[in-house]
């Protein structure tokens, strides 16, 4: 609730009415549209059988962010086997208090989904976030699932690239807001870390060859804290001075787009080997290995206004 327009309706309740149950808890925030999935997912984990957002009744802008976070924490409830007959975090819109009291009503029969938790609500909220997911499985019982499959845009999640069309071009580690893909600086290889994917999109949007989707999920195993090995090369060596550089996926890439474009430059296999040495060889290959980059098909003689002129007399 807020100060508002959540107080009055309490104290309108409390004068005219019965007042608020002794098992609900009235919590003030400044905008309860800023309640984020970590504070919902805390609260169930330390004890609440139940959370509900006071909202007036006519829904305003910038609430579709808390309905999503409640559809969110409902599935990952539901996938832990954790549900209740009713919403365990769900939202009430009006403005009549007596209407507010007949809506808490029902949720009193709500009992926690487990013992309190023990864990502080210490660093980021996606720490606190990942804390209480985690005390939610523990509380579930050794048969609950690992990974349970999430709504469309929830905020965790897997990325997944299809290996064999991933040229290691690293663009994804580039724009990853949250460093869930990273590269490895002493050879080519590309890792994913799926505890800090937001599922944002960039890295698909971004990928040239297009073999990343997103996955939503919740994974709560251990596994998805340690970086995981998406792909790999051995790096490709210059075939002039043996200096590593690139990958041979990439370098394959590149030439077979050139081959395709039918661009004169590259008809001769001879230019195409040009690309397979790093960039000191190319240009000591350009310079003594006679490669013009200048020499191209015959052009057609320029015209001036004269040969238009003497055309134009010619046809008339």
């Amino acid at each position: 609730m807020t100060r508002h327009r959540g107080e009055p309706l309490l104290d309108a309740l409390a004068r005219h009415g019965e007042g608020l149950p002794a098992r609900v808890l009235p919590l003030k925030v400044n905008a309860v549209s800023q309640l984020d999935l970590a504070t919902l997912a805390a609260g169930l984990a330390w004890g609440a059988a139940g959370i509900r957002a006071l909202l007036p009744a006519r829904r305003g802008h910038g609430t579709e962010g808390l309905f999503r976070n409640l559809d969110y924490i409902g599935a990952a409830l539901e996938g832990l086997g954790l549900a209740a007959p009713l919403p365990r975090a769900a939202a009430i819109e009006t403005d009549d208090p007596f209407a507010l009291g007949e809506a808490l009503a029902p949720a009193l029969a709500l009992r926690a989904p487990s013992a309190p938790a023990s864990f502080l609500p210490l660093g980021t909220p996606r720490e606190v976030l990942r804390l209480a997911l985690g005390s939610l499985h523990a509380a579930a019982g050794a048969g609950a699932p690992e990974v349970v499959p999430m709504p469309e845009r929830a905020p965790f999640g897997e990325a997944r690239v299809a290996a064999e069309g991933c040229t290691l071009c690293l663009a994804c580690t580039m724009v990853c807001p949250t460093g869930a893909f990273s590269a490895n600086p002493e050879a080519p290889e590309l890792r994913f870390l799926e505890d800090a994917c937001v599922q944002c999109g960039l890295c698909a949007a971004t990928c040239p060859e297009r073999v990343i989707t997103l996955h939503p999920r919740l994974n709560v195993s251990a596994a998805a804290a340690q970086p995981a090995i998406v792909k790999q090369e051995a790096p490709f060596c210059c075939t002039r001075c043996a200096r590593p550089f690139g990958t041979r996926a990439s370098i394959e890439r590149v030439k077979a787009k050139l081959t395709a474009s039918g661009h004169w430059m590259f008809a001769d296999p001879a230019r195409l080997a040009v690309l397979e040495m790093c960039e000191d060889c190319r240009a000591v290959e350009a310079t003594l290995g006679g490669v013009d980059p200048y020499a191209g098909p015959a052009r057609p003689a320029p015209k001036t206004s004269e040969d238009w002129l003497r055309e134009q007399q010619a046809e008339g």
